[in-house]
């Protein structure tokens, strides 16, 4: 908001109403979630060249964090064991649901990739069904039309990128899902639009990539248990298993 009067109006409009945002009633469950883009918002308020816009400002910062309480809980992943599955959630419903631009995309891809990667199981899980299942509404939807459409379909262009990026994890994980992936090329592998098919292209080589290439499953060339104690193991007598 770039209108400095109507800045300062809105300010002293807030405290207000803080009260009702961050409580969690029953009407209205999701105020808590916009407390923190709230505060990220109003922080340009402080400004050393307007004294009412700092004064409106730091009213609502005052009114917002007597009522939440400021604690650093950066030292509490050395304790609980939950707090992963809490962020695994909400990155895979953002990822989901969520229609990037392209700019975003390739960002927003790179970062499947890594997930992919380090936790195959879960985020194949968690993404590939329902955004296989995204496209093939949205192709159905269409009566096939989207396909022909050479402007192209940002929604789907976005699914498909995230199909691509979900396709680099390990054959092992992929296949439980050979039916659904398969779906998706035999519906789309027919699309015009130069981006989608470039993308529609490159997770078929990426799936052959993961299908052909060999994991290590176990790391050493032995079945003995390398960390007794030398009186019971001595490393140099271990059977190799070739």
């Amino acid at each position: 908001m770039t209108d400095p009067d109507r800045f300062t109006l809105i300010m002293k409009c807030l405290p207000g109403i803080v009260r009702q945002i961050v409580r969690q009633t029953p009407s209205y469950s999701e105020g808590q979630t916009y407390v923190l883009p709230l505060l990220k918002s109003i922080l340009p308020g402080i400004d050393s060249n307007d004294l009412e816009k700092i004064e409106v400002t730091l009213e609502v910062l005052d009114a917002i964090l007597k009522l939440v309480p400021c604690i650093d809980c950066s030292s509490a992943v050395n304790t609980r064991t939950d707090l992963t599955e809490i962020i695994h959630a909400k990155i895979t419903e953002l990822l989901a649901i969520s229609i990037f631009s392209r700019k975003v995309q390739q960002f927003a891809a790179s970062f499947v990739r890594v997930m992919v990667k380090a936790k195959p199981i879960e985020i194949l899980k968690s993404l590939l069904p329902q955004t296989c299942e995204h496209i093939k509404n949205i192709v159905n939807q269409s009566q096939m039309n989207i396909l022909m459409d050479h402007t192209g379909d940002i929604e789907l262009t976005w699914y498909l990128t995230l199909v691509r990026e979900l396709v680099h994890a390990r054959y092992g994980t992929l296949l439980i899902y050979k039916d659904i992936i398969m779906s998706v090329f035999r519906q789309c592998i027919r699309i015009i639009h130069r981006h989608s098919y470039e993308t529609i292209a490159r997770a078929a080589k990426y799936l052959l990539q993961s299908l052909t290439q060999l994991h290590a499953i176990y790391h050493l060339l032995s079945d003995e248990n390398i960390d007794e104690s030398f009186a019971d193991f001595v490393p140099i007598r271990v059977r190799f298993l070739i």
